[in-house]
């Protein structure tokens, strides 16, 4: 068998020409590529990363198990960066929750270690549970590779790509991070391994309750437990509980600060008739309520890896400058797609500049903070309509491919 790399490319003239080469529209399969193969790939590979790289928490709804999922999926599709940001996120959390619960429990003599076998949470226990093992992963990780591959190969060769493929390209460095920090997590799993704890003080419970952070799936009837926009919810983060357990304690200390003054006064005119004393009502520090679009760990926002991590927030909209000169059917749709591209590039490193985003409106920045992603979402969905819209008349080079000798370029 005959392994060399060399490579004969055949073209003809027309093929050679510039952006006044006459444009075709939906090719049939044929000795180069259809139409039809080239969306189906593109659909495959996204699907296929899309549905393997999706861990789940487990849901306890069966009815919602499903939904749930699909609900995931979508949101995969339209915003990739959620899912990588969520991988990274639970990947952090789970070094530090899971060691500090078993921790205290074991500190606290509730459960003994020689025991541990009898939890039901040993490593063969979970990967036989777990619905997906590494095999499958490694599937969907060679069919990324492989799509990589073929559009590299094509560029090498001065062989364009088309709009929807520039798309499919800009998932897959996304789909790379959430493999690497979900790749040991357990995947599709339906039923909780339950571990009966011991009798608990009350002390001991409100200890232990306070050492987790997410409730979403527990069952106790919250709306938040019940709701399919779970989905959308990115998981809480350690320092959200910590920072709500600060507004705690400082409410308590107004508290306690209003109530001494209070008192104070009250015993100063205790013998006179005084108005104030009894008008007034001491009431419990309010919370402001403020919806949160976006809040960054700060620990990771004041890093010195921060620029790193704006770079691959961008990396899913840069990849679609790939498509700079593509010749699309019209010259405005051309330049439509060159301005969402920039758009959904500066839209998002705005958005990611900020470490908070709170809707406010005493915020002057409140316009910019809400704009930005508002005009990152916008521009993804031009691009994917024009990615659709490029297949009724596109440059006849797509459709074409190069003739090679060597077994693993024919591959590709």
């Amino acid at each position: 068998m005959d392994t060399n790399s060399s490579t004969n490319i055949t073209t003809s003239p027309s093929h050679q020409s510039n952006s006044s080469t006459e444009l075709v529209g939906w090719q049939d399969e044929s000795s180069g590529r259809g139409s039809l193969s080239i969306v189906l790939s593109c659909l495959y590979t996204t699907a296929i990363c899309t549905w393997v790289v999706i861990h789940a928490r487990i849901d306890r709804r069966e009815k919602f198990r499903v939904a749930h999922k699909l609900a995931l999926c979508f949101k995969t599709f339209l915003a990739p960066e959620f899912i990588a940001v969520e991988a990274a996120q639970e990947w952090t959390q789970a070094q530090l929750l899971w060691p500090n619960q078993f921790q205290w429990l074991l500190e606290q003599g509730h459960f003994e270690w020689s025991h541990h076998p009898e939890w039901g949470l040993s490593e063969e226990v979970i990967k036989d549970k777990s619905n997906a093992d590494s095999a499958a992963k490694l599937f969907a990780l060679a069919q990324s590779v492989w799509f990589v591959a073929r559009c590299a190969t094509r560029a090498f060769h001065h062989f364009p790509i088309s709009p929807l493929e520039s798309m499919t390209l800009g998932y897959i460095p996304l789909f790379m991070i959430a493999y690497l920090f979900w790749w040991v997590k357990p995947k599709d799993i339906e039923l909780p391994s339950i571990i009966d704890l011991p009798v608990l003080s009350e002390s001991q419970q409100e200890q232990f309750e306070n050492l987790t952070v997410d409730d979403s799936f527990d069952e106790e009837g919250k709306v938040s437990q019940t709701s399919l926009w779970s989905a959308w919810y990115l998981t809480p983060r350690v320092f959200e509980k910590e920072q709500a357990e600060r507004d705690a304690q400082a409410r308590e200390e107004e508290y306690a600060i209003e109530t001494q003054l209070w008192q104070d006064h009250r015993n100063k005119c205790l013998l006179l008739d005084c108005q104030d004393c009894r008008k007034h009502k001491l009431q419990w520090p309010s919370q402001r309520k403020e919806i949160i679009l976006s809040h960054w760990d700060p620990e990771l926002y004041h890093s010195r890896i921060w620029p790193i991590t704006c770079l691959a927030g961008i990396s899913f909209p840069a990849l679609h400058l790939i498509c700079w000169n593509t010749v699309f059917p019209t010259p405005f749709e051309s330049w439509l797609w060159r301005g969402a591209a920039i758009a959904s590039i500066v839209s998002m490193l705005i958005f990611m500049h900020f470490e908070k985003i709170t809707v406010h409106r005493h915020d002057p920045w409140l316009g910019v903070k809400v704009a930005s992603p508002a005009i990152y979402l916008c521009s993804r969905m031009v691009m994917l309509g024009l990615a659709a819209a490029a297949f009724r008349a596109s440059e006849p080079m797509i459709y074409e491919t190069y003739e090679s000798s060597g077994f693993w370029s024919q591959l590709l």
